[in-house]
C-alpha cells in the first residue's frame, strides 16, 4: 500500500512487484484487522477463520 503517492507512482511500483511475483500457497487460521488513526497502527480485532 503506498499513501501519499501520485497514481503514476503507484501504478509504477505495482508494475515492479508484478515482474518478480510468483504465486505461493499458504494455510491462515484467522485474519488480525489493524488501525491507523495518526499514530503506530494498533490490532482492532481478530477474526478466526473456519
Amino acid at each position: 500500500m503506498q499513501n501519499f503517492v501520485p497514481p503514476e507512482r503507484a501504478r509504477e511500483l505495482v508494475a515492479r512487484l508484478s515482474a518478480g511475483f510468483s504465486p505461493w500457497t499458504v494455510r491462515a487460521t484467522g485474519v488480525e484487522v489493524h488501525g491507523c488513526a495518526g499514530g503506530p497502527w494498533e490490532l482492532l480485532e481478530t477474526v478466526p477463520l473456519g
